[in-house]
């Protein structure tokens, strides 16, 4: 019985340390958004957080299992509010907001493309459709001339029979 109190209370320091240290990482973030990146990661390291929380002496809140925890393993903290993938994530919008304009640069390039292409299969179009207007005015060119050659052999042979 006297081990379940023991372990109810360490739970409830545990917790009450848990939300102590959330919200003064929280008050840290929103204090020191614009302070330079070696500072803010000195500032947001659990350690330093829990230093100010819980006391020079923390033991085991570091790993996320409460007093004189010494085991192995992650913590909590750090994958809620690691410094590092905040300053890798600043970095890393950097980088998307750059590839975001090259790809807007690529989209422009490319509506520019299919622009020329368009203005190029219309010029094709519009000769095409000259080449047939010339074809056709020759075809008929021809069928006159044709016409007035076999008028004048008409004539010719009726001026031939006549004499």
């Amino acid at each position: 019985m006297l081990n379940l109190a023991h372990r109810t209370l360490r739970t409830q320091i545990y917790a009450q340390v848990q939300e102590k240290v959330i919200k003064r990482i929280e008050e840290l973030r929103v204090q020191l958004q614009d302070v330079d990146p070696v500072t803010k990661a000195h500032q947001l390291k659990l350690s330093t957080v829990l230093d100010e929380v819980a006391g020079k002496h923390h033991g085991g809140y570091e790993r996320g299992y409460g007093i004189g925890y010494k085991g192995r393993t992650t913590s909590q903290f750090s994958t809620s509010y690691n410094v590092e993938s905040s300053i890798n994530n600043s970095q890393l919008q950097k980088e998307l907001d750059v590839a975001n304009q090259k790809i807007q640069e690529l989209y422009a390039a490319n509506k520019k493309i299919q622009e020329l292409h368009e203005e190029i299969q219309k010029k094709v179009k519009e000769e095409e459709r000259e080449k047939a207007q010339e074809k056709e005015e020759r075809d008929y060119q021809m069928q006159e001339i044709q016409r007035i050659v076999s008028s004048f052999q008409a004539m010719a042979g009726l001026n031939r029979q006549s004499q």
